[in-house]
């Protein structure tokens, strides 16, 4: 009953699909749900783990430099901030301590530079895999709860969708950038005048993230406490109505639970099979992400203590922009988490 059902969804299809768009992802879906209707996760710790220790040997040479040249530009603005009470015309220090402004600058536009290109390209992925994997899906929710359900929870995940390409991608990377901008301007000056609106900008980020998260949540619940209810009834009614014949009510109603057992079962089995495809997706971008933001926040605090002070508050507040990032990069992972979980676990009609 499971190979019927996995074959009217047409899930080999569907893998040699994502197989030929994400062609760096060394794994197969199909495999993964074989393995989910197995009761298998397809995923061992020790592959997960020499992954993890293989991409950071690769990772960790580029951000040690990012870390040792913001040092040594820290450094350097201290000693010519230094420098220039020697003497009684301060030019020749302020002059080099501009060029070495001006090259921290550089550096940290040209850092986050390739951090929101990692994440561009991170949540367009997240879009292109949702668009190949919610018709199915939702097609897969439709045999185990009912095509009322199957309609909803649809409109759910293209809201998803929506919000991955057009709300992160186009408004929030592009606020995180201004950030970012706005950061290296405030370290100019000696006074705290950028300190408000950067502050405010920080904060809408955040709270538009907070709320993509939380509007989904609720849409998805309020849709599971409802639609799921009504194709039970229906359909509970119409098996009820069944079983109560002569000599077949009882095989019907066996049956019936046969179905709808398989469908719910691969149902699952291809919502775990996509998150754990999502998880692969992110897992180097999030790690390029985190080693990032961490590679500005050590040097956040260790220019503190070494760096001139405008230089250090620079980089502080830069490594900031960095942190959002990894959060939107979280955000749009965790919304098509959050929707698959959803999804399944309102849709399981008590088994």
């Amino acid at each position: 009953m499971t190979v019927d059902f996995t074959d009217s969804l047409g899930l080999q299809e569907l893998s040699d699909r994502i197989g030929s768009i994400f062609s760096d992802a060394d794994i197969s879906f199909f495999d993964l749900v074989m393995n989910a209707l197995k009761g298998e996760n397809g995923l061992s710790l020790k592959w997960i783990w020499d992954s993890i220790r293989q991409a950071f040997a690769a990772e960790a040479a580029e951000y040690k430099l990012i870390f040792a040249s913001i040092l040594i530009l820290g450094i350097f603005s201290a000693v010519f901030a230094q420098f220039g009470q020697l003497f009684e015309s301060r030019q020749v220090a302020d002059i080099s301590y501009d060029i070495v402004f001006l090259l921290m600058a550089m550096l940290l536009l040209k850092i986050m530079q390739q951090g929101m290109d990692i994440t561009r390209e991170s949540l367009v992925a997240i879009a292109d895999f949702s668009k190949l994997l919610v018709p199915t899906y939702c097609l897969s929710v439709g045999f185990a709860a009912g095509h009322a359900t199957a309609i909803a929870f649809y409109e759910l995940a293209l809201i998803v969708i929506y919000l991955v390409e057009n709300l992160l991608l186009i408004a929030v990377v592009p606020m995180i950038y201004v950030y970012t901008l706005l950061s290296v301007m405030g370290g100019i000056s000696s006074d705290t005048r950028m300190e408000g609106i950067l502050s405010f900008t920080k904060k809408g980020i955040g709270f538009v993230l907070k709320c993509c998260v939380t509007v989904i949540s609720g849409i998805g619940l309020l849709q599971g406490m409802i639609t799921p209810v009504i194709d039970s009834v229906s359909t509970g009614a119409l098996q009820k109505l069944v079983s109560v014949i002569p000599g077949i009510g009882g095989f019907v109603d066996t049956a019936s639970d046969v179905v709808y057992g398989s469908a719910i079962l691969v149902k699952n089995a291809v919502g775990v099979a996509g998150i754990l495809i999502l998880l692969f997706l992110c897992a180097m971008p999030l790690f390029k992400l985190f080693l990032l933001a961490l590679s500005l926040k050590a040097a956040a605090a260790i220019s503190g203590v070494v760096a001139d002070v405008r230089m250090s508050r620079c980089v502080e507040q830069v490594s900031e922009g960095s942190v959002l990032l990894l959060k939107t990069m979280t955000c749009a992972m965790g919304l098509f988490i959050v929707t698959i979980a959803v999804i399944a676990v309102t849709t399981n009609r008590g088994f």
